[in-house]
């Protein structure tokens, strides 16, 4: 006999063709949910409700060994995924395994060729090339306790550089460290001279 339900998760179970049905090999954006010593938990942007998260392994978070995957992601982190595999679930309406990959190198000419031509080489050349790039160095080497807070900005903004940021964490301090040239003065055209002697 047919059963009928008006419970929301019942619902949700059959609308679950009206999200976006993730297949492996589909690039995708979530939200960090949980990061455990095996990897991380991500909530998927627009899934449909029978996949509506995935786990990123800690051997799939990035290019090199990551012992801790708490050092480089944290809860509420924006982060864009490659679908590795889908496990279809073992009982009617239950929902289906997602196995996702975070590493930069997934996404290696996936569009983002013009990340490599925004000058500079290496993986965070389009972080080098922003315009307010000297700004964010000068605001973290006066107040270091601010990096956390710049971060959780970047990730809003833009959650493939957060990824290459957590990925390449040596060259992105080396980068911060970097002298930085002396800020123009507000409203002048920087044309002022002030001590340009810069190596």
């Amino acid at each position: 006999r047919p059963e009928l339900s008006l419970r929301p998760s019942a619902i949700r179970r059959e609308g679950a063709a009206a999200g976006r049905r993730v297949e492996a090999g589909d690039v995708v954006t979530g939200t960090v949910t949980r990061v455990e010593a095996y990897g991380c938990f991500v909530r998927l942007d627009d899934a449909a409700a029978d996949a509506p998260s995935g786990l990123a392994h800690k051997s799939e978070l990035a290019d090199d060994f990551v012992k801790d995957p708490t050092k480089r992601f944290t809860k509420g982190d924006r982060v864009k995924a490659r679908v590795l595999k889908v496990d279809e679930p073992a009982e009617a309406g239950g929902r289906r395994k997602v196995s996702l990959g975070l590493k930069p190198s997934y996404f290696d000419g996936d569009g983002d060729a013009a990340m490599a031509d925004a000058g500079g080489s290496g993986p965070l050349a389009q972080l080098r090339a922003h315009p307010q790039f000297d700004e964010l160095r000068r605001t973290i080497q006066a107040n270091p306790a601010a990096l956390q807070q710049v971060l959780q900005s970047v990730g809003r903004e833009n959650p493939e550089l957060l990824q290459l940021i957590h990925a390449n964490q040596a060259e992105f301090l080396q980068m911060m460290n970097e002298p930085v040239p002396p800020a123009a003065p507000a409203g002048m055209g920087g044309g002022g001279g002030g001590g340009g002697d810069g190596d």
